[in-house]
């Protein structure tokens, strides 16, 4: 089955404007981009997404040696043009620090 045949709207689309959802939104812009908005590239939030890590089904296999060689996949990946406002080249070495600790 595909997902067109599921939808039982008219237009086949998926609606996720609900009322609970609707109004929400200028919560939900303000604690996520509200702050972005000012000042200088420096004090501005970068949103950091955890990556899925196939190889140890992120975190279970951790402890197996033979799951965990190889390359370090601990890495950051930051788009070029993001990296160029924060002076940051390939290859630096950064730090990420959020609500919960810090790494370097």
């Amino acid at each position: 089955p595909s997902l067109p045949h599921a939808l039982f709207h008219e237009d086949k689309k998926i609606h996720l404007n609900f009322d609970y959802f609707m109004a929400d939104l200028d919560r939900v812009n303000t604690h996520f981009f509200g702050k972005a908005n000012h000042g200088t590239p420096q004090n501005q939030p970068v949103v950091l997404i955890g990556r899925r890590h196939i190889k140890t089904n992120n975190s279970w296999l951790h402890n197996s040696p033979r799951m965990v060689k190889g390359n370090n996949r601990c890495t950051l990946q930051l788009h070029p043009d993001d990296g160029a406002k924060y002076g940051i080249t390939d290859g630096d070495e950064v730090s990420v620090k959020s609500r919960v600790g810090r790494l370097t």
